[in-house]
């Protein structure tokens, strides 16, 4: 289950230019801004078995449905998220 969202609890937020170091090493990332607490996004780095010929973010999206419970889709940071300031780890319990 992925917590965090959403609620300006005690966690620690940074702009969009840590967000992109945070995803490059491997963490999940949410925008407290967005209207779910289920909501992340991650990123695929290219590898011998990969399909796509470069890195890339994707957009995670809680639904029931899907094998691991989300369904991913690709990513396009808008204009609001560029310049958010409210960007956080995602932490699953």
């Amino acid at each position: 289950m992925c917590t965090n969202n959403n609620q300006d609890q005690d966690v620690a937020v940074f702009d969009f230019s840590e967000a992109l170091l945070k995803l490059k090493k491997g963490e999940k990332v949410t925008n407290l801004d967005w209207d779910s607490t289920k909501m992340f996004l991650e990123m695929q780095k290219r590898d011998k078995n990969s399909k796509m010929t470069t890195s890339y973010i994707y957009f995670n999206l809680s639904c029931k449905g899907e094998k691991d419970g989300y369904t991913k889709m690709p990513y396009w940071p808008s204009p609001l998220d560029l310049f958010s300031e409210r960007w956080s780890i995602v932490k699953f319990t």
